[in-house]
C-alpha cells in the first residue's frame, strides 16, 4: 500500500490509495536511474538535494541487479554545475572528475545527496 496524492485530480486533491508493482519477465542487462533533482515552479528552477539510498545489490522478482557507476552533479541549477562519475569494479570505488581519478576500497555504498544517473547490471 501507497497511499499518495492523486495528481491528476485538479479538483479534489484528494487522497488515494494504489499499489504499485513492477513485474520482469526478461531482465535488461541494465538498470538505469534518473534521479529527478530539478524542480520548475513560477518560471525558476531549483535543486533537490535529498540523500538517495545507494543500495549495492537490488532485487527486482527473481533478478539481482549490483550498483556499478553514479554520474553526480554538483552545482546549484540544471544550467549550471559540474559533473563527476562513480564507477565501482572488483570491490573498487574508482572517482573520475575531470583529470582527477582517485580510488578506494568499497566497504559500503552510502547515501548519495548528488546522484543524477545510477547504473546497475544484472549479476543473476
Amino acid at each position: 500500500y501507497n497511499g499518495s496524492l492523486h495528481k491528476n485530480c485538479n479538483v479534489c486533491a484528494c487522497a488515494t490509495m494504489h499499489i504499485e508493482k513492477t513485474i520482469l519477465i526478461h531482465p535488461p542487462q541494465f538498470l538505469n536511474f534518473v534521479v529527478n533533482r530539478f524542480m520548475y515552479a513560477n518560471g525558476m528552477a531549483s535543486k533537490d538535494n535529498t540523500l538517495v539510498p545507494l543500495e549495492g545489490v537490488i532485487e527486482i522478482d527473481k533478478f539481482k541487479f549490483t550498483l556499478t557507476a553514479i554520474i553526480h552533479h554538483h552545482g546549484v541549477s540544471v544550467r549550471s554545475g559540474h559533473y563527476a562519475t562513480s564507477i565501482i569494479n572488483q570491490n573498487l570505488l574508482y572517482y573520475y572528475d575531470d583529470e582527477k581519478v582517485s580510488s578506494n576500497p568499497l566497504f559500503s555504498v552510502h547515501d548519495s545527496s548528488t546522484a543524477y544517473v545510477i547504473f546497475y547490471q544484472l549479476i543473476n
